[in-house]
């Protein structure tokens, strides 16, 4: 239940009534768009921002051991040869050259950090036989010469070198040496470098890795720690992964994890070059990941510039395809600048738009008399809203282009009813969950000219979403399973109820998606293309779906999921179990008599009467006789989960296998005026003197809502469907 003040709790339980409504849109995705592109160009790059704040500078590794540099205050344009000394520019033409004594780019690598007011550039040497270190203290225009940080024993330009840094006076380093495939890590300290330190548990099995795709380190000055990413793969048979761990200087690596992909990798898959980059708060904060999804076989190869974000450095989202040039496979670099983060491989620049309030372009207010009118349709599982806009003033014609006034109705960004009253304290609103924008529709006829969204929420996303390797868990929580399975299918949080349940051990979970049947679709050319308008949207072959793989780890212990606001109205989904709020649980609304306007109040079949539950070597069984004893038989129910591994994890499933028998027994719906702070699954009192029955006050659960907003034809009213609790 959403909170509300008296004045509009007050207000809702008033025959008359003036609503005040809003549509608010919110594009929350990541959107990229194109600065420029000059001719592809083989080397390699570092960047970081100047100690002025306002310079990007900028290295670059041809594969001849030329190192350059390039200054940059102007990343919005891409120049041209021979212009502007302030843009990305031409490479090498609009360089200037810092050294040519280092290994090529491929076999050799570059790193830059800024500390202090001092810019460190580290490579190899041209022979392999050590790493390199020049400074500049004036950003970048002037640098010393070169000094040792670390001489290779045996070193080749054979080896396939990595280096990374975090602007920390350190610097991170591995290669391909066998008998030397670890990471390792020294810092400076009074003009020279200190003691080594290794980091083998970074690499899946802890052992050594055949090669390293590439580094990519941060600072993380509130924990005192690094985070970092690394691409290996070969080694113990291991295919390709990018791992991710926390380091402290001194104490070595903790919280490592694999999350490219998060189980078995697909024999082929070699990623390369992870960068890894701390996303300003002004713009969210968290994190994101850009790296090259390469993959070969006999049959298939391709090489795919990729991003994914994390909030918490622990469950990663759905990948974002980028579009750079990679015949040549290089890092792809990140800076923000004026809060705004750029994408960069050399001769080639991106910006990259995240969602911050207040950003015109990705925000959209539309007031009351704007909308002709609305249907917000809730069940558990599908979602949908639909909104009707007046557009005679052709504001919605260019929706979702760029520059245009309703550039933030993009695919996927999030349409939002802002939905109250006219009351005594004035104009008080709730929001409405998020649903996300599916379709615009411009409906043109004698009379009238409108705009048509339509919107689904989180569900269908779900539906469609499939795991693009074998993903496997071992040894987690299901609270961490679910909160994984969320961010990898939407970038969605989760909150939990206070159930200790979700702290239960899934030992093993395993998620593969299955191909699509397509035997006897060969002639269906646009298979899945006609799309109602104004229903739930496409439907691939079920197979195994996030959907799916969710409810499976609901099942384990009895729970629902709905969607709800969380901080900055995100798309939350909140998961609770029904059976712990016990058979009378509390109330988070009552509708008082002579509120319901209509209703239908059914008494059905309660089952099943009887559940048994088996796990590994454990089983448990309930019986609920006063059902049995009501419908006159025993139904029984039969449940398996081989993670069930406790006789009390068994009893949980059975418990609640026959809440959702006494859920079932009772049904029905009332239609009132609309409470803007109902939600999916909360528990109501009613009372209907009219009713009959004996039904004076009855306490019901939620499990389907139906908004519809029509003022032309005085109608703004909520369907609320019922079951038992």
């Amino acid at each position: 239940m959403r909170t509300l003040t008296g004045t509009l709790e007050a207000a809702q339980r008033e025959g008359t009534q003036r609503p005040r409504v809003r549509l608010l849109v919110r594009d929350k995705q990541a959107r990229l768009s194109f600065i420029g592109q000059q001719s592809v160009a083989a080397g390699q790059q570092a960047l970081c921002i100047g100690a002025d704040g306002v310079t990007i500078i900028i290295v670059a590794l041809d594969t001849l051991g030329v190192i350059r540099r390039r200054r940059v205050t102007d990343p919005t344009v891409m120049g041209s040869p021979g212009g502007s000394e302030t843009d990305w520019g031409w490479f090498p033409d609009d360089w200037t050259q810092v050294c040519d004594d280092a290994l090529g780019s491929g076999k050799g690598d570059i790193a830059l950090s800024l500390n202090g007011a001092t810019v460190r550039l580290f490579y190899v040497k041209a022979d392999g036989s050590e790493i390199l270190c020049r400074e500049s203290t004036d950003d970048g225009v002037n640098w010393g010469s070169a000094s040792t940080v670390k001489s290779i024993v045996g070193g080749s330009a054979s080896f396939n070198y990595r280096l990374a840094t975090a602007g920390q006076d350190d610097i991170f380093w591995c290669y391909d040496k066998p008998g030397y495939r670890h990471v390792k890590f020294r810092k400076t300290s009074g003009g020279g470098w200190g003691s080594e330190q290794e980091l083998s548990v970074l690499y899946r099995t802890g052992g050594e890795f055949a090669v390293c795709g590439g580094l990519s380190v941060c600072w993380n000055s509130s924990g005192g720690y690094y985070e970092l990413a690394a691409a290996f793969w070969g080694g113990n048979l291991e295919m390709g992964h990018i791992c991710t761990g926390k380091f402290t200087d001194g104490s070595g690596v903790s919280a490592r994890q694999t999350i490219v992909p998060p189980g078995i990798a697909t024999p082929g898959f070699t990623p390369l070059w992870p960068v890894l980059y701390r996303v300003p708060a002004a713009l969210g904060g968290g994190y994101l990941l850009t790296y090259i999804d390469k993959f070969t076989s006999a049959t298939l190869s391709w090489s795919s510039p990729i991003c994914i974000r994390s909030r918490d450095f622990e469950h990663w989202s759905y990948k974002i395809p980028l579009t750079f040039d990679v015949s040549n496979p290089k890092r792809l670099s990140c800076v923000d600048l004026s809060d705004v983060i750029y994408l960069y491989v050399v001769n080639e620049a991106y910006r990259l738009r995240l969602w911050a309030s207040g950003d015109s372009r990705m925000e959209m207010t539309e007031s009351l008399d704007r909308v002709l009118r609305y249907r917000i349709h809730e069940r558990p599982g599908l979602g949908s809203l639909r909104v009707e806009l007046d557009n005679r003033d052709g504001r919605y014609d260019g929706a979702g282009i760029t520059g245009e006034t309703a550039e933030a109705m993009r695919p996927l960004a999030q349409v939002i009813i802002d939905q109250g009253l006219k009351t005594t304290a004035g104009d008080e609103r709730v929001e409405c969950r998020p649903f996300y924008l599916w379709s615009v529709s411009r409906v043109r006829q004698a009379g009238q000219n409108w705009a048509r969204v339509h919107a689904v929420d989180g569900w269908q996303l779900f539906k469609l979403w499939r795991p693009d390797a074998t993903y496997v868990f071992e040894g987690q929580t299901l609270r961490w399973c679910i909160e994984e399975l969320a961010s990898r299918v939407g970038y969605f949080e989760c909150a939990f109820d206070t159930s200790t349940e979700w702290n239960m051990s899934v030992e093993y979970l395993a998620v593969a998606g299955e191909h699509t049947d397509w035997s006897g679709r060969q002639h269906i050319r646009a298979w899945d293309r006609w799309v109602p308008l104004d229903d739930v949207s496409v439907a691939f072959d079920p197979r195994v779906n996030g959907y799916q793989v969710l409810q499976q780890l609901l099942g384990l212990v009895g729970g629902v999921a709905r969607w709800g606001n969380g901080t900055g109205s995100e798309h939350v989904l909140y998961c609770l179990i029904p059976h712990n709020q016990g058979e009378n649980p509390a109330t988070d609304h009552t509708y008082e008599d002579g509120e319901i306007l209509a209703g239908q109040y059914v008494k059905g079949l309660a089952w099943p009467t009887r559940v048994r539950a088996t796990g590994d070597g454990v089983a448990y069984e309930g019986k609920d006789n006063a059902n049995s004893w009501d419908v006159g038989m025993e139904f029984i129910q039969f449940l398996y989960q081989e993670n069930w591994d406790a006789v009390a994890e068994c009893q949980m499933a059975v418990n609640s296998a026959l809440d959702d028998a006494d859920a079932r027994a009772w049904g029905g719906w009332i239609r009132t005026r609309p409470n803007v702070g109902v939600e999916l699954f909360d528990v109501i009192v009613f009372a209907d003197s009219k009713a009959g029955g004996g039904i004076v006050t009855m306490k019901r659960r939620v499990n389907g809502l139906l908004t519809v907003y029509e003022p032309l034809e005085r109608k703004w009213e909520q369907t609320v469907y019922l079951e038992g609790v």
